[in-house]
C-alpha cells in the first residue's frame, strides 16, 4: 500500500515518529478486513416481464432513442 510505504519512508528519515497504517494480522481461517471496505454491488438485470415493458415504452419513442438504447443494450 503506497501510503504504508510512505510513512515508512518519513519514519527512516525522522520526520515521524509512528506509522499511523496498520500492517495487518494474518489469521489462518479469518477473513482479513483492509482501511477501506469493498463494496460489490452487482448490476441489476430486468426480468423478462421487465424487459418486455421497457421495449413497449420504446416503440412510441422517436428513433434517436430507440437507436440509444439499442447502442445501450449492445454495449
Amino acid at each position: 500500500m503506497p501510503v504504508r510505504l510512505f510513512y515508512d519512508f518519513l519514519m527512516e528519515e525522522g520526520l515521524c515518529e509512528s506509522n499511523p497504517v496498520g500492517r495487518g494480522r494474518f489469521t489462518p481461517g479469518r477473513r482479513q478486513r483492509g482501511l477501506v471496505p469493498r463494496l460489490t454491488k452487482l448490476p441489476w438485470i430486468p426480468s423478462e416481464a421487465q424487459w418486455m415493458s421497457i421495449l413497449d415504452i420504446a416503440k412510441t419513442e422517436p428513433i434517436r432513442n430507440r437507436v440509444m438504447l439499442a447502442l445501450a443494450y449492445d454495449a
